[in-house]
């Protein structure tokens, strides 16, 4: 039996699932993973190979951290006053009239509230990763460059989700609100890309696939959701539609979750639930919800229209309760 079988969310229960969570957060002093460690030694390695320089090569490094449970050595956790670690903040009254999205999330994963140290804590933990992991991609751009391909290869850095951090009063990640759905991404290429260059434009992981082949003159062999970034990080693309799509299937929900992302509005929706509608150049930590404004109702309209025109909540919702049923009968037949 395959075993993350057991962990997938019980839509029909409520999106409930049999690990994660609980009463308290994990952190503090010590090496984390040591799997971190092993893949930034086989990354150096990998670089200083003799005969690197004359093929074509591309090389995926996949660190873990800052990721639960937290932990890092004592000389990054020194590098920042726990006491002056800030907590969040939230105006009075919001988390108890969040929207139901939310609140299941934290009820599904939390289970109890956290008191103000351990949520401090864990923040200065993170902080330190953050820091740890920093140092890290430091040693392998060094290699790089003593590999004198530095100014030839093209680097990007990126993560495949945020962390809550207790911001909206959650934690972890399966959330499309800005903290765990916004996540960095950074394209560096000496002589090629513009340096120092910041782009404000939505866009989207799927979006470095189109890049990597546009960039390196590869064919496409299939129809690509996705947008080369070259013109845009090159210096601009007026033909840019400034939009990303972040769909949310898996555990803390119990049904079908996305959102759109289109300039400075952003839609959330949830299967047959109320949207929410967030203004991030007024508001860029969505402690707002402007659905329920007249004077915002074309946006939020035509946002929905958009969303919806490629997004079916009732049909996907359908197609995940097949899957898990089919999944559980599955689990139960391998017990037997």
């Amino acid at each position: 039996m395959n075993d993350r079988i057991a962990i997938f969310p019980r839509w029909r229960e409520g999106g409930r699932v049999d690990v994660g969570g609980g009463t308290a957060l994990r952190f503090g002093e010590g090496i984390g993973k040591k799997e971190d460690y092993e893949c930034e030694a086989a990354a150096i390695k990998y670089l200083e190979e003799s005969g690197r320089r004359n093929q074509p090569w591309a090389m995926v490094v996949g660190i873990y951290a800052p990721h639960p449970p937290w932990q890092a050595q004592r000389q990054y956790l020194e590098q920042y006053r726990r006491e002056e670690i800030p907590l969040p903040q939230w105006p009075p009254g919001y988390v108890e009239n969040q929207h139901p999205v939310h609140k299941r999330k934290r009820k599904l994963w939390q289970k109890a509230a956290f008191p103000d140290e351990m949520v401090r804590g864990a923040r200065h933990t993170y902080f330190a990763l953050t820091t740890r992991v920093d140092d890290q991609i430091g040693r392998i751009l060094a290699a790089l460059e003593r590999s004198g391909q530095l100014e030839e290869t093209l680097v990007v850095y990126t993560s495949d989700h945020g962390e809550m951090l207790g911001e909206h009063a959650l934690w972890n990640k399966s959330s499309l609100l800005e903290e765990s759905a916004h996540v960095p991404m950074i394209l560096s290429w000496p002589g090629t890309l513009s340096q120092g260059k910041r782009v404000g434009e939505c866009v989207s992981l799927v979006d470095l696939t189109a890049t990597l082949l546009d960039l390196s003159d590869s064919p496409k062999e299939m129809p690509l959701d996705g947008r080369s970034l070259r013109a845009l990080a090159a210096g601009g693309d007026p033909t840019w539609r400034n939009e990303a799509i972040c769909e949310l299937y898996a555990t803390w929900t119990d049904r079908p979750i996305a959102m759109l992302r289109s300039g400075r509005y952003k839609l959330h929706l949830s299967h047959e639930e109320a949207p929410q509608l967030y203004d991030l150049q007024t508001d860029p930590y969505e402690k707002k919800d402007l659905s329920g404004e007249v004077a915002r109702r074309a946006v939020l309209l035509e946002m929905t229209r958009r969303l919806t025109s490629i997004w079916d909540s009732a049909a996907l919702n359908q197609r995940v309760l097949e899957s898990q049923d089919r999944r559980l009968r599955e689990q139960r037949a391998s017990t037997l």
